[in-house]
């Protein structure tokens, strides 16, 4: 059966950080295209983005084998992302969302969502910097700011912003919410399991009300980076 999806727009930091700052700059995104403009949603998976761009031309594809539990029936166009067929320049902006570490040959992926971008188009990309293995076998990569510019540029983007999603205190919420799972393993340290849960889950909320999304600090750890491209 397939997993259900759940409506974005209710997920906050506290439940899902990670997925709270991607979801959140694919609304912000949206609000910036113009209607009746075209946008291509490449590794589009369950299509959980497609409300956001109801003003929008909206166009989905996916290679359809990252998840065997999602409900792939509303993608309208099966593919590699390193072969669409689609004629060149055809979409006035792309997003990709936490896709392009699930593929094996990014810079041809790059190359292609370019192709099919229209000159002066955007391209709207996140991409994990710290994240667990998931879609096994499908999990090929982690990125970081400079092998990104490097990619994009080489691919004719040229990067118009790049922000953090989830800063320092994030990531080490993330860490520190793992950590009794981890001690509790150890069967003599088991009498502290709930005084250790109680303070864990404390810390991790104030971590998470804490976190600043790293501003100022250019190179400090995050979850994903949430990229703005234009095509050159």
């Amino acid at each position: 059966m397939a997993a259900k999806v759940k409506n974005l727009d209710q997920i906050g930091k506290f439940e899902n950080p990670e997925r709270y700052y991607v979801a959140d700059f694919v609304r912000r995104s949206a609000k910036k295209i113009s209607a009746g403009s075209s946008i291509l949603d490449a590794g589009a998976g369950e299509c959980v983005y497609k409300k956001y761009f109801d003003h929008c031309k909206y166009t989905s594809t996916d290679y359809c084998v990252g998840d065997g539990e999602w409900d792939y029936s509303k993608i309208d166009i099966v593919c590699k992302l390193s072969e669409i067929p689609i004629a060149d320049e055809s979409f006035d902006n792309v997003l990709c969302t936490q896709t392009l570490e699930h593929v094996p040959n990014p810079d041809d992926v790059l190359k292609e969502l370019s192709r099919v971008t229209k000159k002066g188009g955007k391209l709207f990309l996140t991409v994990p910097l710290f994240h667990a293995e998931h879609q096994i076998p499908y999990d090929f990569y982690r990125y970081t700011q400079y092998g990104l510019k490097y990619l994009l540029e080489k691919n004719s983007f040229e990067i118009e912003k790049i922000e953090n999603g989830g800063g320092y205190l994030l990531v080490s919420a993330h860490f520190l919410k793992h950590m009794p799972a981890l001690i509790f393993k150890n069967k003599y340290l088991f009498f502290i399991k709930w005084p250790m849960l109680v303070l864990t889950n404390l810390l991790y909320k104030l971590f998470i009300l804490l976190d600043d999304n790293n501003v100022g600090r250019k190179n400090a750890p995050t979850f994903n980076y949430l990229v703005t491209a234009v095509k050159k």
